[in-house]
């Protein structure tokens, strides 16, 4: 009992701070489902082994919520991978088709139509080309690193004064 109340702390603690380490950074693509099931049910099953002597309802309470956090700590655990597998950001050019949404034909759209700076991507012009950097994963996803959009809608916003 007292292994999954570390084991729920270590996890809860690596999914809020790596999760919040890396906001720079956004996925494109389809995720995997493979890697939030098989967590998920690793963690569950070893949750309920660990718990072995606790009473039934304590052991598998805790079981269930140690796989709700393991599912929640795969999110940045894959980001985490796709920055370790491609440490070097590649620079891709996509193309602003309008406003917010841009394509390139061999990568995942990036679709910001529903982001909080939407007078920003109103700003910029479209059917022009812009410059990403990508990480590629080798699951399918694409994590984009956004650190220099954000800085530029930052300036832009300080320079509108809003």
């Amino acid at each position: 009992m007292v292994l999954q109340l570390i084991l729920l702390a270590v996890l809860g603690t690596y999914a809020l701070v790596d999760y919040v380490l890396l906001t720079n950074y956004l996925v494109i693509g389809d995720l995997p489902l493979w890697p939030f099931v098989s967590t998920g049910l690793l963690l569950g099953v070893l949750g309920v082994q660990l718990g072995k002597g606790a009473p039934q309802a304590e052991r598998f309470g805790l079981a269930a919520l140690l796989c709700v956090i393991a599912l929640a700590a795969t999110y940045p655990g894959l980001q985490r991978y796709a920055l370790v597998v491609s440490p070097e950001p590649l620079t891709v050019a996509y193309d602003n088709t309008e406003t917010g949404y841009f394509e390139h034909s061999h990568y995942p759209a990036i679709d910001q139509r529903e982001s909080s700076i939407p007078e920003y991507w109103q700003s910029l012009p479209s059917e022009v080309t812009y410059t990403f950097f990508l990480h590629e994963s080798e699951l399918g996803f694409v994590l984009i690193d956004m650190a220099a959009v954000y800085e530029k809608s930052r300036a832009f916003y300080r320079e509108d004064g809003r």
